[in-house]
């Protein structure tokens, strides 16, 4: 019973919806684990680990900028 009343909410809209954003979610941790290597950091601290986060997640969004920034530019 349990199992069909989960398979009936995956057809709503607001289950589509929180999917898409996990997915989103997922896919950064991802990316922090396997490129930047979030996992086998040193932690000296809570503040180093803010700070490693921090940096790891803002070289993300420098290099997305830059790949959009060409595209636009390419595009004009």
């Amino acid at each position: 019973i349990e199992t069909a009343r989960v398979r009936e909410n995956r057809n709503t809209e607001e289950y589509k919806k929180l999917s898409r954003k996990r997915s989103g979610i997922e896919g950064i941790n991802s990316l922090l684990r396997n490129k930047y290597n979030i996992d086998r950091r040193p932690t000296k601290g809570l503040a180093y680990l803010v700070v490693a986060f921090t940096t790891s997640i803002l070289s993300i969004n420098i290099k997305r900028i830059t790949k959009m920034n060409k595209i636009v530019t390419n595009n004009a």
